[in-house]
Formats: C-alpha cells, sequence, structure tokens
C-alpha cells in the first residue's frame, strides 16, 4: 500500500479543442478525425459535448455534428462544422 496525494489536476487528452474549432470553421461541411479515444464510450461522450456546444468552443449547439466509430480497433472521434442556426 502506498498514501500519497491525488494529482492536482486531472489529465486531459492533450487535445487543443480551440484549435480543432478553428480548423473545422476553416473547411466547413468535411469531417475530419479529430480525436482517438481508448474506448468508444468515452468517444461518444465527446461527442455528445461537441454537438451540444457543452464544449464552449464548439458553440452555440448544432453549429458542428460530431460521432464516434471504432475503426481497426480505434475509437474515433469524428467532428464537422455545419455553420450556426439563423433563426427567422
Amino acid at each position: 500500500m502506498r498514501f500519497e496525494d491525488p494529482p492536482r489536476q486531472r489529465q486531459g487528452t492533450g487535445v487543443d479543442h480551440r484549435v480543432i474549432a478553428e480548423g473545422l470553421k476553416a473547411r466547413p461541411g468535411e469531417w475530419a478525425v479529430i480525436a482517438e479515444h481508448a474506448r468508444i464510450g468515452t468517444a461518444s461522450t465527446a461527442a455528445y459535448r461537441i454537438k451540444r456546444g457543452i464544449t464552449a468552443v464548439y458553440q452555440p449547439a448544432g453549429a458542428f455534428e460530431a460521432l464516434a466509430r471504432t475503426a481497426n480497433g480505434k475509437a474515433l472521434l469524428y467532428a464537422r462544422f455545419v455553420g450556426e442556426r439563423r433563426d427567422a
């Protein structure tokens, strides 16, 4: 057994979402693999957060589409910029 304090901050995925969002906006409508996750559930949660605009750089909700797929044993996160909704 070992006693120690936990790290101060969780380790992130190393993904710079601001850079990703800007890149997607530069090529609207095109799908891109934006991250690779260890589990499909993690990728699916990330996709949900993007679609709903929960992750701030992907706001407003609906401006980005995202989905998770498994390919060659990897859980991939895809996203694309579709534009901000314009309500009449």
